[in-house]
């Protein structure tokens, strides 16, 4: 399941919105995004009465947060794992 969230904005939003997700076991990635949302999160989770309860317990509880968008993959058309970075040639100095 994905998660595109809009926060309020204030000097320590971005803080309180990331470590609020960061205690949520079902959040395997969170990434701070420009364009029409400030955060894209994705979760793992079994099934949508889980999904329900890490929503509207957890995530719409974390007081900046304004407004949640959620998106559920239907199928995986790529999934080429970790990016080879080691592979990539040394940034010039």
């Amino acid at each position: 399941m994905f998660l595109s969230l809009k926060v309020e904005h204030s000097r320590t939003t971005s803080q309180v919105v990331e470590e609020a997700l960061k205690a949520i076991d079902h959040v395997v990635a969170c990434h701070v995004v420009s364009g029409d949302a400030d955060f894209f999160v994705e979760l793992a989770v079994p099934d949508l009465r889980t999904f329900e309860k890490v929503l509207t317990e957890q995530i719409l509880a974390i007081g900046p947060v304004r407004d949640a968008r959620s998106t559920f993959c239907i199928r995986t058309v790529i999934d080429r794992g970790p990016l080879p970075l080691n592979s990539w040639p040394a940034p010039r100095a």
